[in-house]
């Protein structure tokens, strides 16, 4: 008996190391497939690794040597019987990583073996629409030759035209207004602009000072603190600029906080904002996509208000009249609160 449980115990600490390795092992392949190192791939397949194994945004090895551009390193994961379908947890295949990143040549490889061109992931959006946002126009020629929806709408209204304009790209734009393109359903609201998604959701970059400090939100704790998200390009956020310094001046430092979260495509487009009048803490977000994922920003601006405890007030998006009553109102009325507080603590 006791022989028996000696050797189950034996059998038990092997199979852990062994699976400690195999977990081992899939990371190094996620790795050597994000670097397209064909070479490495291969001595690590052999070994046993997973080909199918997910990360913990749910990219496979093929997603990540999409990215990386080798088709070599594409090819093989294939014969090895990667999953060409597979959709990552934004709904994204390796064709549309293959779209959004212009890699072409493995995109029509893909194609061949089956993928959808018309696949859309968890906003709506198309491969097609990538192609667009990224300014691949040899791409977004090519989806469109094999029928991609020209005036298709993701999610929020946007069509491919959409995003190309925010591309700032002609050539793009001309393309696609010499095939009929029209703005999508959100693109009549002139109060807010809807924010572009020109990267992958998996580039998402930490919010951080000009400086390049991580954004903290607990340092302004004690105080109410409006969150201000902008973009340089966005109209309805220059028209804010007045209301937001008058409103800044009023309610002071001591109780009250303005943080304005910068989400263009490059930091040299927040830094040279950093001579506006606005009396503000001023971060930068790379593209948006971490303002989207922690607060919900999909258009600009959005204004999201905190109480002293850090607490979620209001959100209101876009700008109008309407709005900035809201925001003079309860801004106002949280800062008197915070007051209070600290007087309370006294």
């Amino acid at each position: 008996m006791r022989r028996r449980l000696c050797l189950a115990w034996v059998l038990a600490v092997v199979s852990m190391a062994s699976a400690d390795s195999l977990v081992d092992q899939n990371q190094a392949l996620m790795k050597a497939a994000g670097a397209g190192d064909r070479v490495a791939l291969e001595h690590i397949v052999a070994n046993g690794a997973d080909v199918n194994t997910r990360d913990h945004l749910s990219s496979t090895p093929l997603h990540a040597a999409v990215r990386s551009g080798s088709l070599e390193a594409v090819r093989l994961l294939v014969d090895e019987g990667a999953n060409i379908y597979a959709a990552d947890g934004f709904g994204w295949t390796a064709l549309m990583v293959a779209a959004a990143d212009g890699q072409l040549e493995i995109l029509k490889y893909l194609q061949e073996l089956g993928c959808d061109v018309m696949v859309r992931d968890k906003e709506g959006i198309s491969a097609f629409m990538w192609a667009c946002a990224n300014n691949h126009y040899e791409t977004a020629a090519y989806l469109l030759e094999q029928g991609a929806e020209l005036n298709q709408e993701d999610l929020r209204g946007r069509t491919a035209l959409d995003f190309a304009t925010r591309t700032g790209s002609q050539e793009l734009r001309h393309l696609l207004a010499s095939k009929g393109a029209k703005h999508g359903s959100s693109s009549g609201d002139t109060e807010y602009a809807v924010r572009p998604i020109p990267v992958s959701p998996q580039a998402a970059q930490p919010i951080v000072s000009l400086d390049g400090d991580l954004l903290e939100l607990e340092q302004f704790r004690g105080r109410a603190t409006l969150l201000v998200f902008y973009a340089s390009w966005c109209q309805p956020c220059v028209d804010a600029e007045t209301f937001l310094t008058s409103l800044a001046g009023e309610l002071g430092h001591e109780h009250f906080a303005m943080v304005a979260i910068n989400g263009d495509d490059r930091v040299e487009k927040a830094r040279d904002l950093t001579g506006s009048p606005w009396p503000t803490n001023i971060y930068y977000d790379a593209h948006g996509i971490s303002s989207e994922r922690l607060f919900g920003v999909d258009r600009y601006p959005t204004f999201v208000l905190l109480d002293h405890t850090g607490k979620t007030i209001t959100v209101n998006k876009g700008w109008s009249e309407a709005v900035s009553t809201i925001l003079q109102r309860e801004t106002r009325k949280a800062a008197r609160k915070a007051r209070k507080n600290t007087n309370a603590r006294r």
